[in-house]
């Protein structure tokens, strides 16, 4: 073979590679016009889902007094009468229980509605303290008593769960120095326990 016909099979493989990536770029720009042609319908595309029907309902606050943890829970409860049972330098206590009778947790409080013709509503000292028992409700908590039956509201009573009980203790309490002006004097009074809901 002269050098001229090599020279001549030399190139043809070229020429074949140069059809061939021609042919390829020809593709590629059809296949580039293609989707750009059809890009809108790639837009509309969609789907849906439904979900299905859901009900809400709403929760309640509520609350009931009990003289023991495992009484009967009502509005109103009676801790007895104790005339005649208090003095200077002694106390008196009443335990009762507070059950959280709705579905949302609530923050304990309370306060003293005084009837007007009591006698004692200065010199009588007034506590009501969350206890884990009734058993700790004693005269021991007397020190806590320091505030005038006239003018008690209740602080640091612990939030209550819901169906969860607290025992609190109503202690009464005469200072040591009060003078004989309290002797057969009268209190009569109703403690007034609230329940706003807090955050859960």
């Amino acid at each position: 073979m002269t050098p001229a016909h090599r020279s001549a099979g030399a190139r043809r493989p070229q020429h074949l590679a140069l059809t061939a990536l021609g042919m390829l770029a020809l593709v590629s720009v059809g296949l580039i016009v293609g989707f750009a042609g059809t890009g809108g319908t790639y837009a509309a595309w969609n789907t849906s889902a439904k979900l299905p029907g859901a009900s809400i309902s709403t929760g309640s606050t509520a609350i009931g007094v009990s003289n023991t943890a495992s009484g009967t829970f009502g509005s109103t409860v009676s801790v007895g009468t104790l005339v005649g049972r208090v003095g200077p330098g002694a106390a008196v206590v009443a335990p009762f229980a507070v059950k959280n009778t709705g579905t949302t947790p609530v923050a304990l409080g309370a306060s003293v509605a005084l009837a007007p013709s009591s006698t004692l509503k200065s010199a009588l000292r007034v506590a009501i303290v969350a206890v884990t028992s009734a058993a700790q409700c004693t005269p021991a908590l007397s020190s806590k008593a320091v505030t005038p039956l006239k003018s008690y509201s209740a602080s640091g009573l612990p939030n209550l769960a819901s169906s969860a009980v607290q025992i609190l203790c109503l202690v009464l309490a005469v200072p040591a120095t009060d003078t004989s002006s309290a002797q057969g004097a009268t209190a009569s009074f109703t403690v007034n326990v609230t329940a706003p809901q807090v955050a859960p």
